[in-house]
């Protein structure tokens, strides 16, 4: 009597997943880490999330962040590219907002994770083109030790739908000098940019290695 009213939240699907992942989500990384070589890992990762039933690319993205970066110690999570900084700088680079980079390596490689299985959207558009921007005129990036020159930036495609489902997207990304990253089903990574050949080919490469028909 006379206590507060309680507030009835709706538990949803999308609630329950997210609690799992997070309350199972440095378990999930020391597992995929246990495998012996980094394809295994990338492999076993793909498995848990399916099985969590986590479809979603920015879920599933955020745990792939944490894998690479546990591979790589050297790459450091969700530096900050500042709009108004960049704006201020010598050439100025002009991008739409502040954008936080996935990876970000000691020798100014930028990585942009990318766990989708479908076409990315606008808003993924959007980022591509300020991406293209930073790339163009070098724009620096907070790192560990202040700002640094991005001389590389890399998108991640790790699951292989993903490539076959975004040839426009991946064409533009290569046509900018964006290298792109595309992880095999087996869990093979290889680099591919416009300096290979013509684009088309490039993405054609791009898709029959993620596919298992190119080694």
């Amino acid at each position: 009597e006379g206590g507060g009213q309680l507030t009835r939240v709706e538990v949803t699907e999308d609630l329950v997943r997210r609690a799992l992942k997070d309350e199972f989500r440095d378990d999930i990384l020391r597992a995929a880490l246990a495998k012996s070589t980094r394809e295994e890992q990338v492999v076993f990762l793909r498995k848990v999330t399916e099985d969590f039933g986590l479809p979603n690319g920015s879920d599933k993205g955020s745990l792939f962040e944490a894998l690479l970066a546990a591979q790589d110690r050297s790459l450091m999570r969700h530096a900050v590219l500042d709009q108004a900084a960049l704006a201020k700088g010598r050439p100025p680079v002009h991008i739409s907002r502040d954008r936080v980079v996935d990876l970000l390596g000691n020798d100014g490689t930028l990585i942009e994770v990318k766990a989708v299985k479908t076409a990315m959207g606008k808003e993924q558009m959007e980022q591509l083109q300020d991406y293209l921007e930073v790339a163009g005129k070098s724009g620096r990036v907070a790192g560990r030790d202040g700002a640094v020159r991005a001389k590389r930036i890399v998108y991640a495609f790790v699951e292989p739908e993903g490539v076959v489902a975004n040839r426009t997207f991946i064409s533009k990304a290569l046509d900018g000098g964006i290298v792109v990253r595309v992880y095999n089903r087996v869990g093979k990574a290889r680099d591919f940019t416009s300096s290979a050949g013509s684009t088309v080919d490039t993405v054609d490469a791009a898709i029959k290695f993620a596919q298992g028909y190119l080694r």
